[in-house]
């Protein structure tokens, strides 16, 4: 009974290695991830500006935006400031607590386990605020000016070989 014990103990500890190592890693490559999206962010800024793509007074340009389309837009921007600001702060501040959690002194799996699911629902609100933003302003374009706009995302995303789920999705529906 006692050697059961023993192996058991030794088991959880294993179990916590594991587990530890797994979210270690996982945060690590993520972290990294970040960094490299910043990366590729800053590039795609530089390059877009060189572009002519720069600054949203180009872009409302090359769309042909008229005065009400981009009274509307402003609009949607400010209505959805402030939820797309808290959103953001949840995620941050649930990516935090699961960090504090996995890092404690005295770590806890069910404490993991439920900063874990802050997180994710965290990333689903940001998410789901951004995608109704985006699918607001989608809206108000018109069917020239929508296209214009995918070519243009498309344009400077495939300089960077980035890939887009929507062109992605795009082009599934238009192949079949």
């Amino acid at each position: 009974m006692k050697r059961l014990n023993i192996l058991s103990n030794v088991n959880l500890k294993l179990l916590t290695l594991v587990i530890g190592l797994y979210f270690l890693t996982g945060f690590t490559a993520q972290a990294q991830n970040r960094t490299i999206q910043s990366q590729n962010q800053n590039q795609i800024d530089a390059q877009t500006q060189t572009d002519g793509l720069n600054g949203r007074q180009t872009l409302i340009q090359q769309l042909n935006l008229t005065r009400d389309q981009i009274q509307q837009i402003r609009a949607i921007n400010r209505e959805t400031a402030e939820s797309r600001r808290n959103a953001n702060q949840r995620q941050a501040q649930a990516r935090q607590n699961l960090d504090s959690a996995i890092y404690a002194a005295e770590p806890n799996q069910a404490d993991v386990n439920e900063k874990l699911r802050e997180l994710t629902e965290a990333q689903v609100a940001l998410t789901t605020v951004r995608v109704q933003n985006e699918f607001r302003i989608r809206q108000i374009l018109s069917p020239e000016q929508l296209t214009k706009f995918i070519e243009l995302r498309q344009r400077v995303a495939g300089k960077f070989g980035q890939t887009n789920r929507i062109f992605q999705n795009k082009r599934l529906r238009q192949s079949e």
